[in-house]
C-alpha cells in the first residue's frame, strides 16, 4: 500500500516545491453574496506554511470590496440568485471588485415562471460588465441530493464546486439554451436603423447582423459575442445543470 504522507519535502530541491505549491493552488468557485461579501474560504495553501503561503500569493488578488483572495487565472466569481422574495435586485457588481482582472464569471438562470420584472433577466448585462470576460457559466439548475442537504443552506459556501460535462437529455440541454437565447434579447440594445442605400445592400447587412448574433455549433450557441456552452455543475456532491458562457 502506498503512504499517505512524505516526510522528505522539505529536502527536495527549493525549485521543485515552488513548482508543487503551485500546481497544488487547485481552481475555486469563488461565491459573491448579493451585499458583495463572499463566505468562500480562502485558499487552504495561505495557512500551511510561510513557503505555501509566499507562492500562493504570488498567483493570487486580493479583492478589495469582498475581501477575498482570487486567482484570475484559474478561480470562477459565482454570482448566485438570492433565496429572498426580491431575487436579483443589483444589476451590476462594484467597480471596486477589480472587474478587469476577473476572467470567469457564473450566474444563475432564471426562468420565466419565477423572475420579477425588476430582475436583469439572465445577467447578460452583469456579464459584459467584465471587460476581459473568458468564460462564463449560467448555472441552470443546483439540486443538491438528500446526503448533502441535510447539513442545511448555511454551509454552501464552504462546499466546492465543480463544472463537468453534462450527461443529460441533449434535446433537453438545447431547449434550455434556446430559452436562454431568447432571455438575452432583452437585455440588447435595440439595433442601430440601416441606411438606406439599396434593398440589396440592406438585406446583405440583416443577413450579416442574424448570422452573427447565432451560430449554432455543435450544441454551442454563439450570440452577439458571448459562446454559450452547456455544463453540468456538482456541488457538495450533488449535480445540477449549468450552461457555460465563453467570451
Amino acid at each position: 500500500m502506498a503512504p499517505d504522507e512524505f516526510h522528505l519535502f522539505p529536502f527536495l530541491p527549493a525549485e521543485l516545491r515552488l513548482q508543487i505549491w503551485r500546481l497544488a493552488l487547485s481552481p475555486r468557485v469563488v461565491v459573491l453574496t448579493q451585499s458583495f461579501t463572499s463566505p468562500t474560504p480562502p485558499p487552504t495553501l495561505l495557512s500551511v506554511c510561510h513557503e505555501s503561503r509566499q507562492e500562493s500569493l504570488r498567483s493570487l488578488i486580493l479583492l478589495p470590496q469582498i475581501n477575498t483572495y482570487f486567482h484570475p487565472g484559474t478561480d470562477i466569481l459565482y454570482y448566485p440568485r438570492p433565496v429572498s422574495p426580491l431575487g436579483y435586485s443589483t444589476p451590476s457588481p462594484p467597480a471596486d471588485i477589480c472587474l478587469e482582472l476577473i476572467t470567469k464569471v457564473a450566474v444563475d438562470y432564471v426562468s420565466s415562471e419565477i423572475r420579477r420584472e425588476w430582475e436583469v433577466y439572465n445577467k447578460y448585462s452583469f456579464l459584459k460588465s467584465f471587460p476581459n470576460l473568458e468564460e462564463g457559466y449560467l448555472v441552470i439548475n443546483a439540486q443538491e441530493s438528500s446526503s448533502s442537504s441535510s447539513s442545511g443552506d448555511g454551509d454552501r459556501g464552504n462546499r466546492a464546486i465543480e463544472l463537468i460535462d453534462p450527461r443529460g437529455d441533449k434535446e433537453e440541454i438545447m431547449g434550455i439554451m434556446e430559452r436562454v437565447r431568447e432571455s438575452f434579447c432583452y437585455e440588447l440594445p435595440a439595433p442601430s436603423p440601416v441606411e438606406e442605400d439599396g434593398e440589396g445592400e440592406k438585406v446583405e447587412r440583416e443577413e450579416a447582423e442574424e448570422e452573427e448574433k447565432e451560430k449554432w455549433v455543435d450544441g454551442r450557441i454563439e450570440y452577439n459575442g458571448l459562446e454559450l456552452v452547456p455544463k453540468a455543475m456538482v456541488w457538495g456532491g450533488c449535480a445540477g445543470g449549468v450552461v457555460g458562457v465563453c467570451g
